[in-house]
C-alpha cells in the first residue's frame, strides 16, 4: 500500500521502518545492517553518491541533501537507546550542508508534538541543542491505535535548513499499520519534490 501511494504521489524516496525483511532483501532496497530500516529510491533521476549502512540507520548522500533514515526499537534498554542515538548524531555533527534525519525514534518530546517528554525524548532534545537541529513535525500524531495517539516518528534538520523542507504532513491511508505515512517536500535549486 505504501508503495502504491508513493507511485501515485510521484515520491522520489521512500523510507520504511520495520519493513518486511523478505521484501527489502532485494537489491532495490537500501537497508541498515539489521534490516530494521529500508530506503527505496523511486525516482531514478535521484543520484545517490554514497551510502553508509550501520546497525540502526542508513546514511545517504544525495544531490543537495544528506538523508539519515533511523529506527530505534522501543524494547531496548535506555543505555542502548542512548548509544544508538549517539552513533547517528555524532555522524550528523561532522556533516555539513542540507541534512534530514528521519525515522521511528520511539521517543517523545514536546519539540515534535507530544505533551510531555519521556527519558528518550529528553536525550534526543539534548542532541538537538548541541547540534542546532530542530524537529520539522507539525504536532500531528504519527501513530494512532484506538484512542492512543503518539508522536514517535520524527523528522529533524539543522535550523538553517528547515526552511527548505515544505508541506510536512501525516496521512493515515494504510489500514495495515498504526503509523501514518509522512510526506514532505525538499526544495532544491531546480524543483520541489515529495
Amino acid at each position: 500500500m505504501a508503495w502504491a501511494n508513493a507511485l501515485k504521489l510521484n515520491v522520489d524516496l521512500m523510507v520504511v521502518s520495520e519493513p518486511n525483511k523478505k521484501i527489502c532483501s532485494s537489491g532495490e532496497w537500501i537497508t541498515d545492517e539489521e534490516k530494521d530500516i529500508a530506503v527505496k529510491i523511486i525516482n531514478k533521476q535521484v543520484k545517490v553518491h554514497k551510502v553508509n549502512k550501520r546497525k540502526n540507520y542508513v546514511h545517504l548522500m544525495l544531490d543537495g541533501v544528506q538523508v539519515y533514515a533511523i529506527y530505534v526499537s522501543p524494547n531496548i534498554p535506555i543505555q542502548i537507546f542512548k548509544n544508538r542515538i549517539d552513533e547517528v548524531m555524532e555522524d550528523v555533527a561532522i556533516q555539513s550542508g542540507g541534512i534530514i534525519v528521519m525515522g521511528d525514534f520511539n521517543a517523545k518530546s514536546p519539540i515534535w508534538g507530544t505533551p510531555k517528554a519521556d527519558i528518550r525524548g529528553e536525550y534526543v532534545e539534548e542532541w538537538l541543542a548541541q547540534t542546532s537541529f530542530t524537529a520539522i513535525n507539525n504536532g500531528e500524531p504519527t501513530f494512532i491505535r484506538g484512542t492512543t495517539r503518539s508522536h514517535i516518528d520524527v523528522t529533524l534538520s539543522p535550523i538553517n535548513f528547515q526552511g527548505k523542507i515544505k508541506n510536512w504532513e501525516v496521512k493515515y491511508e494504510n489500514p495495515f499499520t498504526y503509523h501514518g505515512h509522512i510526506y514532505f517536500a525538499v526544495e532544491s535549486n531546480t524543483r520541489v519534490k515529495r
